[in-house]
């Protein structure tokens, strides 16, 4: 099946793929061709091993600046906001990647399934990318740490974060006007986020023999 088909039985997910598609040509690694998978049986492992280094480098260079970013965001109006802008940028690269390489990539395969480079990587990868995005909005509610009560430094900031993306939610800090749609977005992105990381993570485990056979 592929996405022309999808749109014949379903124009929901077909309208979603198509949004999702689209979305990661805004990517930065679009512009270097960097994609996780590649077609089986049309790349060879060389450069498999050269795409897959430089969706390496991608990452960790936002990781890098992510930290970075830690101690001087709250410092300057204009600096806040070029960070703001970057870190609501990369949560939505990471949501695109989330949804291109676990669920609508496989629509776009006309013939062969798609490969990666190693299972263990993916699991990986998709766990970085849950963590990423706890960074990624603590340096947001940092940015607006006047509206989250009982908050006063970046650690407060990265806790709320870290505790609201876990769905533990102590209550000791509260946030007020728009800050609370900001939750409720990093509780969708992080659920979907998390639920494929899991089922990358549940997918690598070795599978268990019963002794009875069933």
């Amino acid at each position: 099946m592929n996405s022309k088909e999808v749109k014949d039985y379903s124009p929901i997910v077909w309208a979603l793929e198509r949004f999702f598609y689209y979305l990661q040509w805004c990517s930065i690694s679009s512009v270097f061709k960097i994609r996780e998978h590649v077609q089986a049986g049309t790349v060879d492992k060389e450069v498999t091993k050269r795409r897959s280094r430089q969706i390496e480098y991608y990452i960790f260079g936002w990781f890098v600046a992510e930290i970075l970013a830690l101690p001087t965001i709250g410092t300057s109006n204009w600096l806040d906001k070029l960070i703001l802008f970057c870190a609501v940028y990369r949560l939505l690269d990471i949501l695109q990647v989330t949804m291109n390489v676990n669920l609508f990539g496989r629509l776009r395969i006309d013939v062969e399934p798609e490969s990666v480079a190693f299972l263990a990587r993916t699991v990986v990868l998709s766990v970085w990318n849950f963590i990423e995005a706890m960074i990624l909005f603590g340096l947001v509610y940092r940015a607006n740490i006047h509206l989250l009560n009982n908050a006063k430094t970046i650690c407060d900031a990265l806790y709320f974060s870290v505790v609201t993306q876990l769905t533990i939610g102590y209550g000791d800090l509260t946030p007020t006007s728009y800050l609370r749609a900001i939750i409720a977005a990093q509780g969708v992105l992080g659920f979907l986020v998390g639920i494929f990381a899991v089922s990358r993570v549940i997918a690598f485990l070795p599978k268990p023999q019963s002794v009875i056979g069933d």
